[in-house]
């Protein structure tokens, strides 16, 4: 086919243009009007099938989406509401939380028990029951009671006699006190020793010069005892300072100027005092031989003792001053207390081997295999009263109500561990039962049904230590039960003072939650005050504010409350003060953080149209900054105080723990773990730490738990 032919089949006419043009726009128009026709067909099913739906939905009676009754507004309060109640971990910690305030503060008001009551029981077990040993010190007993008495010389006599008569075999050792007064220590026989004062029963005492008077320029004023004769006083009233009077044999002089002392020096020494009795004969003997050494009258020699110008005419006496022995008196009579004078009297007894009448009672000694007594006398008849020794047995508190025939069977028992140089021994001795009265904690004598003593063969362990031997025996006792384990009557056991730790955990959660609280509200209102100042006036007042948070920042807040603590452990702050105290300090030291936060948000508030509008009406600053901006940073806030509420209790739990908290008896649960801070105790009684320390993780998580779902539901983009 040439190019012509091909041109005329491409190329057609108009009409034929047009007529395929017609066709293929209606071939369009009728497939679009099919599709249009199923669209409109499946939206008219679709809609049946809705109608159908809301009819029957409208019988069921819901409201349709344009009826009026769906139309309803919820506020910003609930919108949060909803908000928090849709996080199930916060529900989980709002319930925690519930959970223990109900149980601290209800919990300690429903349990039977006080946080400070103490718990005892009887417990059988081996207590030191008595001490015993050979005394080889000299122990001293003085006659009378004297006040005047040298402590010096009383010290030193257990000295004088281990230093120098035993070694020197000495039956007297002369003695001095301190205002040389003489004494001898004597010998009575082995372990016994006598003080002996060397006294003297003055007769007369006579003076040679004395003072008599005194004299002024106005005139002479004379002595009690001096009664001038009228020519005397004519003399001396006419007399000025420096003269010397002669009269009766006499010289008198006047000491001094225009004041002074009448000075007589007799002739004849003067009598000053006299015993009664004492004859003339006598004392113009003693005035005779005043100078001399002696004065003898009547067969008696009298010795001169010359103190000055006065002259002592005296005969020597030996006055009994003190008993020093190792010897004690073991009396029949349990529980007997002797005074120091009945001792001393009763020791002269058995080291003169003689006899002597004490307060009204006359008492000998006699010895009997080997050991001495101490006898009564009754009538005619001589009574065992008490046993002499050197062995010192009592019980172990101190108290001298051990039987003679126990500490006779006790002397056995260490003779035999001394001779077989033996330190530890089982030894069964018979003894007065006793037992502990629960009323005074006393031990009392066991009775049986008659009031008669219960005897009782109980063994014993006897240990010898370097100051004595010690016997032990099983005793039941009223003690305290502490540690107890846990049982029906305590939960959860007895803490170290015996005290419930279930009661002590309810009081003492109380405690750490009302402190938990306290800190954060001071916290929060000086955070907010200084924090919404620095805030809205920024320039130097935000500088100023900011700087003081910056120095709050740099303080070391856990040593400063270490040395609070101390300071009021030193000066005995009571329990009440100090947790006012913690509170206080706790909250000034944790304000910062707060200012912070509420000073970024009233920068990014205090700049938008609601507080152009508020300043343009003319509300003072106070009232913009509390009434427009706090409640606006106050959700911020409510966040920061629960999340913060988990760290205060951790370090009030801290400072308890460390012993800087409320003390004994008040309970917290940082005091309450602190009661088995070792190792051991930790691991032994887990029944008290491990419910503290889990109810302390709980208020933290729980209190955190909270704190996440408040900041979910005030910001929900924090979730995205």
């Amino acid at each position: 086919m040439d190019d012509k032919e091909k041109d005329q089949e491409i190329v057609n006419t108009p009409e034929e243009v047009k007529e395929e043009t017609t066709l293929s726009t209606e071939t369009e128009v009728a497939e679009e009007t099919t599709v249009e026709e199923k669209v409109e067909a499946n939206e008219t099913e679709e809609n049946s099938k809705d109608s159908g739906i809301m009819e029957e939905n409208l019988k069921e009676g819901e409201t349709a989406l344009d009826d009026a009754r769906r139309v309803k507004v919820v506020s910003p309060g609930m919108l949060v509401a909803k908000r928090f109640f849709r996080n199930k971990l916060a529900l989980v910690g709002m319930f925690i939380l519930i959970f223990l305030f109900a149980f601290c503060f209800l919990g300690s008001w429903i349990y039977k028990y006080d946080e400070d009551d103490i718990f005892q029981t009887y417990k059988e077990m081996y207590f030191n029951y008595a001490n015993v040993d050979y005394r080889e010190t000299y122990d001293y007993y003085m006659f009378e009671n004297d006040p005047e008495a040298d402590i010096t010389l009383l010290a030193y006599i257990n000295e004088n006699i281990l230093t120098k008569m035993i070694p020197d075999d000495l039956d007297t050792l002369p003695l001095q006190d301190k205002n040389g007064k003489e004494y001898s220590l004597n010998k009575l026989k082995d372990g016994i020793y006598k003080l002996v004062r060397n006294d003297k029963d003055v007769s007369i005492t006579l003076a040679k010069k004395r003072k008599v008077g005194s004299f002024t320029v106005a005139g002479k004023i004379y002595e009690d005892w001096f009664s001038p004769s009228t020519s005397l006083k004519n003399k001396l009233d006419n007399a000025s300072g420096g003269d010397i009077i002669n009269d009766g044999g006499n010289s008198y002089q006047l000491v001094g100027t225009k004041r002074g002392d009448i000075i007589c020096t007799y002739g004849t020494p003067a009598v000053v005092s006299k015993k009664d009795g004492v004859e003339d004969a006598f004392i113009t003997e003693a005035q005779a031989h005043y100078e001399d050494a002696t004065v003898t009258y009547d067969a008696v020699t009298y010795n001169v003792f010359k103190d000055g110008d006065t002259y002592l005419i005296y005969v020597p006496v030996d006055v009994d001053y003190l008993i020093s022995s190792k010897m004690v008196i073991d009396c029949y009579e349990a529980g007997t207390q002797f005074t120091d004078s009945f001792i001393a009297r009763a020791l002269n007894v058995v080291g003169t081997d003689g006899t002597a009448d004490i307060y009204g009672t006359v008492y000998k000694t006699s010895t009997e295999d080997g050991e001495v007594y101490l006898d009564r006398m009754v009538g005619a008849e001589q009574q065992h009263y008490g046993i002499i020794s050197n062995l010192v047995a009592r019980r172990y508190n101190g108290e001298d109500t051990l039987t003679v025939e126990y500490k006779k069977q006790a002397k056995e028992v260490i003779d035999y561990m001394i001779a077989e140089n033996i330190y530890s021994y089982m030894a069964n001795i018979k003894s007065e039962k006793m037992v502990e009265d629960p009323d005074t904690g006393e031990l009392v004598p066991a009775e049986d049904e008659h009031g008669d003593p219960i005897y009782d063969e109980e063994e014993f362990e006897v240990t010898r230590t370097q100051r004595n031997f010690v016997f032990r025996n099983i005793q039941a006792k009223y003690v305290a039960d502490i540690y107890a384990p846990p049982s029906k009557d305590h939960i959860l056991g007895l803490d170290y003072n015996a005290m419930d730790v279930l009661a002590r955990i309810m009081y003492g959660g109380r405690i750490s939650l009302v402190i938990g609280f306290i800190v954060v509200f001071i916290e929060i209102v000086l955070g907010m005050i200084l924090g919404g100042i620095a805030g809205y006036f920024g320039g130097i007042v935000d500088n100023i504010i900011m700087r003081i948070v910056d120095i709050f920042y740099c303080l070391p807040s856990l040593p400063i409350m270490i040395i609070l603590g101390a300071a009021f452990d030193a000066i005995g702050m009571p329990n009440l003060e100090r947790i006012i105290w913690m509170m206080v300090l706790l909250g000034i030291l944790g304000w910062p953080g707060i200012a912070r936060l509420v000073r970024g948000q009233i920068l990014s508030l205090r700049e938008q149209d609601f507080m152009i509008a508020a300043e343009a009406s003319g509300l003072s600053n106070r009232r913009r900054i509390f009434k427009h901006l706090i409640p606006n940073v106050m959700p911020q806030l409510i966040v920061q105080a629960t999340m913060g509420l988990g760290g205060v209790i951790i370090t009030e739990s801290t400072l308890s723990f460390l012993g800087l908290g409320v003390k004994y008896p008040m309970a917290t649960w940082g005091a309450i773990i602190n009661s088995v801070s070792t190792i051991n105790d930790m691991i032994k009684y887990t029944y008290i730490w491990i419910p503290v320390g889990a109810l302390i993780c709980l208020a933290v998580i729980a209190f955190n738990f909270v704190g996440d779902g408040l900041r979910d539901a005030f910001d929900p983009k924090m979730k995205r």
